[in-house]
């Protein structure tokens, strides 16, 4: 696993305190319809990647999201045919972990951590998504330890 250095901690404490502040913005909620458009087009785009790259069934395979948050992708992996057992989610932040926890399937995994250091076996996942991580990270020496440990 690559070291973290000084910058990647300064890096990871800004992009906590980033989303502390967007906790109650009405433009990620639900009731906003903008949002809600612009879900269902990224559904709908990754629901056509996965078909082009044969994996429009999910059943039995492993699934990684990076970034996780409240766990929307999770449940969706799930939605389409997933096993819970075989979702794992990871997030930098700890309240967004534990809705998660809360609100995906029994058997999803979750866990709390760096993605420029995940405690993961190489190579032990069909499938590893990440959707706003990398427009989130600003120091692009993390950014590089992020795609690494993803790769």
């Amino acid at each position: 696993m690559p070291e973290l250095g000084t910058g990647s901690f300064t890096e990871e404490r800004r992009i906590r305190a980033t989303f502390a502040q967007r906790r109650n913005d009405d433009r990620y909620a639900w009731s906003t319809p903008a949002y809600v458009f612009m879900m269902q087009g990224i559904e709908r785009q990754l629901l056509a990647l996965l078909s082009r790259n044969g994996m429009s069934c999910l059943s039995g395979k492993r699934i990684l999201e990076i970034g996780c948050g409240t766990g929307h992708w999770l449940r969706e992996f799930v939605k389409w045919g997933a096993h819970p057992q075989d979702v794992v989610g990871m997030d930098l932040l700890a309240d967004r972990v534990s809705e998660a926890s809360a609100l995906c399937a029994q058997g999803v995994q979750l866990f709390c951590g760096s993605a420029a250091a995940l405690p993961l076996p190489a190579a032990s996942f069909d499938l590893v998504a990440q959707f706003t991580v990398f427009t989130s990270i600003l120091e692009p020496g993390l950014k590089r330890r992020v795609a690494l440990e993803i790769v």
